[in-house]
């Protein structure tokens, strides 16, 4: 169910290309894939894929916090998995190791596109602001 359209990725996908996904969905500890962050364990709740043109991918990704440059990766680990140069079982593996070179290459950033970020209201902290800032929308004009 969470892998919408993975068997649509480059090159066909093949049978096992939603396993890729479901394998890349969950929580994992980053480090060393990327640097100088406090916290690096990461849950990726969502990632669908979906061919939209011959030449083009829709890569949809939902989780608690991204990397500098972990969707690009992801990306191009899952387009990896679609030409056939890295196995959908590789990808625990890729995750554990903890080594950025093992992971598929970074995509370019032409494309990506943060489609919205949700924030937990602690509580009281938003008490004060005013009714737009309360309701997330910018004021009327």
């Amino acid at each position: 169910p969470s892998n919408g359209g993975a068997d649509k990725l480059p090159g066909g996908g093949g049978a096992d290309a939603p396993a890729a996904i479901d394998m890349a969905v969950g929580t994992v500890n980053v480090k060393n894939h990327v640097d100088g962050r406090e916290s690096t364990v990461r849950t990726l709740h969502h990632c669908s894929v979906t061919r939209t043109d011959e030449h083009n991918l829709h890569i949809d990704v939902s989780g608690n916090g991204f990397l500098y440059n972990m969707v690009r990766i992801l990306a191009g680990t899952l387009v990896e998995v679609g030409i056939g140069k890295v196995a959908p079982r590789d990808i625990p593996a890729i995750l554990e190791a903890k080594d950025r070179r093992k992971a598929g290459p970074t995509l370019p950033p032409e494309g990506l596109c943060l489609m919205w970020a949700e924030y937990p209201e602690p509580d009281g902290v938003l008490g004060d602001a005013p009714e737009w800032v309360r309701a997330g929308a910018p004021p009327a004009r």
